[in-house]
Order: structure tokens, then C-alpha cells, then sequence
């Protein structure tokens, strides 16, 4: 069909806007690369024919000098992003070996972006080790160099304590701590918020506890999120999709409470007269989803049902008497819980694939 013509039209674009845009483009290039190219690779029901114009396309990316080396640094070398060249380096070498003895035509472009793989780490070695570049210039290419090999020995550092942080919270933590990468709840709430494979229910469960650390650990841990500008909604959505709600009450309370704290911190919207108003619209947009989409509720809540159920509970704290949230803006939550809900069990696995934030 038309599949691999529309497929290389699609490949042919990211290759425009990568040579054109791509220092604007690290976190876009990063959802395309993964789901465009390395995503339809991997998966084992894909057709020769998209398999074959995949490859060609990646050769095609490959043959830009800077590709890889921007692939390897921007990703493999960021605590907060997969490892995209390692994915791709895996993937070329395993399937341009001929199974059968005879080489598939997809085999053969694997084979050639694999040749094309060594050619740019020949070419970054050499340009490294000229002695014809000026010292300073040099001396910059070696901190460079220096400086990516720090972060990625940490990088598999915090791999292996998220590893162990799955079975055993305490000796992951443990893991890091001798290693020097955390010494404060803030180091160790930028571990759960980048590091790579961590399960969300684990993670969800640790910051819920109610133990003095966890809870130090916690409240850094939402003030790592950036709001400025986003609806309580919007926030609390991101908020959620980095780890997995706990289900017992206790605990989403703790949870909540600390969101409420660091979204109100941030918040310019004016809506909020308080925390405690935050917390109890966040508590209520959590019902609310619960209500519209848990198969087991029978009568479901109608918008009036909502706004009668926040009436009056954002407090003004000079004058002390009760006031609404306007009406407008708990119509928009209701009408968007309604239209999509914020998944609170993890459909795609448990262990997170990628945090948002680079710590510095």
C-alpha cells in the first residue's frame, strides 16, 4: 500500500527540521526518534517493507556528521532522557546479522548504518586528537569530554540504584548514597523525579509514607515541578503522570497536601485565597475522576453536584469568610475530567521511562 511511501515522507521531514532546527528541537526530536524510528524498529510486527524504509531513513540521519555524536550527548549522556544511541547501536548490530545466511534488504541498511556508526566515531576520535586545532580549542573539547563521561558514569549509577530501588527502596537509596549522589532529600528527590526505569508504584508509595524523611523527600520532590501559568488541572495532571497514586487515603492526603503547598507557591492565577483551598480542589478533582470513569459508580456526579461540593471552601483568610471558586473555572475541570481522565493506574507498566526536569 501507501504505508512506506507516507512513512519516508515522514522520515524525510524529521531529517529537514534535525538539520535545519535541532537546537531547538532536543525534546520533540526525542518523543519523534523514539516513536518514529527506534519504536517501529523494535516492534516484531513490523512489516520488511516499513523495516527496510526505517533504516534507510536512519541511515540517511546518520550520514549528517553531527547526528550521532548530538544523539550521544543530548541523550545517552542526560540523567533525565533514555539511552537513544545505545537503543539504535543495540538494534542495527543484532539485526544486520543474517539469521537465515542470506541478507534481507533491511538487513543490509542495518548493516550499512552500523558502518556508518563506526565511520562518525572514527571521525569525533580523530577531530579530537588533531594537533592542528588551536590549544584553547582543544582544552574545551576535553572538558567536554570530561564532563560527559561524569554524567554518564552517574547516569549508570542511578540505573542500577533504580534497579535495586524497586525491590528495596532503602538499599537503592543506600546504593546512591555511597556512590555520592545523594546527600539531602533534594538529591533524592531528583533521583525519583530522572531517574530512568523507576517504578512508578514505588516511587508513589515512598514519597506517601509518613516517616520524617520520606516526607522531607516528598516536599522537595514537588517543588521540583514548574506550573507557572498552568491550572491546578494541568498541573495536578503532570503531577500524577511521574508516579502512581497510592491507594490508601492517608497517604494521597500527604500527597496532595505537598502538591497544594508547591502549586500554590507558584500559582499567579489569583483564583486561590489559600493552600488549604488548593488542597481541598485537589482532593475533589481526584473524586471527581474517580466518579466519572470508575466503572463501578452507578449515578454519576453532574456538574452541579461538583460545584455544590466546593462550595464556599476557598476561604479568604483576611476577612475569614467563605468565598467560591468561579464558576467558569470549575466548569472547565468538570467538562475536561469528563473528556479525559487522569490515569491513576499505570496501563503502560510500572517503571517510568523519563523524567521532565534536568537537575544542574
Amino acid at each position: 500500500g501507501d504505508e512506506p511511501v507516507t512513512m519516508q515522507l515522514a522520515l524525510a521531514v524529521v531529517r529537514t527540521l534535525y538539520s535545519n532546527m535541532k537546537r531547538y528541537l532536543r525534546g520533540p526530536l526525542e518523543v519523534i526518534y523514539s516513536r518514529l524510528y527506534l519504536a517501529v524498529l523494535e516492534d516484531r510486527s513490523t512489516s520488511e517493507a516499513i523495516k527496510e524504509v526505517v533504516l534507510e531513513g536512519l541511515l540517511d540521519l546518520t550520514s549528517l556528521p553531527s547526528f550521532l555524536p548530538d544523539l550521544y550527548a543530548n541523550y545517552d549522556c542526560s540523567l533525565a532522557s533514555p539511552n537513544l544511541f545505545e537503543r539504535t547501536v543495540k538494534f542495527v548490530c543484532k539485526h544486520s546479522f543474517p539469521v537465515s545466511g542470506v541478507f534481507s534488504n533491511s538487513q543490509t541498511a542495518a548493516l550499512h548504518v552500523v558502518a556508518a556508526a563506526l565511520t562518525s566515531i572514527e571521525t569525533c576520535c580523530s577531530s579530537s586528537s588533531s594537533s592542528s586545532s588551536p590549544a584553547a580549542h582543544n582544552d574545551e573539547g576535553v572538558r567536554e569530554s570530561e564532563r560527559l563521561q561524569r554524567v554518564k558514569l552517574r547516569k549508570r549509577r542511578y540505573t542500577a540504584a533504580a534497579d535495586m530501588f524497586n525491590r528495596d527502596p532503602r538499599k537503592g537509596l543506600e546504593m546512591l548514597k555511597e556512590a555520592g549522589l545523594i546527600h539531602t532529600p533534594r538529591d533524592t528527590a531528583i533521583f525519583l523525579k530522572v531517574g530512568q526505569g523507576l517504578d512508578k508504584r514505588v516511587v508513589g508509595d515512598f514519597v506517601g509514607e509518613r516517616e520524617e524523611n520520606n516526607q522531607a523527600v516528598l516536599k522537595e520532590y514537588a517543588e521540583l515541578f514548574h506550573w507557572a501559568g498552568d491550572s491546578v488541572l494541568e498541573a495536578l495532571r503532570g503531577f500524577l503522570e511521574a508516579f502512581m497514586l497510592p491507594g490508601e487515603a492517608q497517604k494521597i492526603e500527604r500527597i496532595t497536601d505537598n502538591f497544594a503547598k508547591a502549586y500554590y507557591k507558584q500559582d499567579r492565577s489569583e483564583i486561590f485565597n489559600s493552600e488549604d483551598a488548593v488542597h481541598i480542589l485537589t482532593f475533589s478533582i481526584i473524586m471527581l475522576n474517580t466518579d466519572q470513569h470508575s466503572p463501578n459508580v452507578k449515578k454519576r456526579m453532574t456538574v452541579e453536584d461538583f460545584i455544590r461540593n466546593v462550595r464556599g471552601t476557598n476561604e479568604n483568610k483576611t476577612t475569614k469568610k467563605p468565598e467560591d471558586f468561579p464558576r467558569a473555572y470549575l466548569e472547565a475541570i468538570f467538562k475536561s475530567i469528563g473528556e479525559r481522565e487522569i490515569k491513576l493506574k499505570d496501563d503502560g507498566g510500572s517503571p517510568s521511562s523519563a523524567g521532565p526536569m534536568q537537575p544542574s
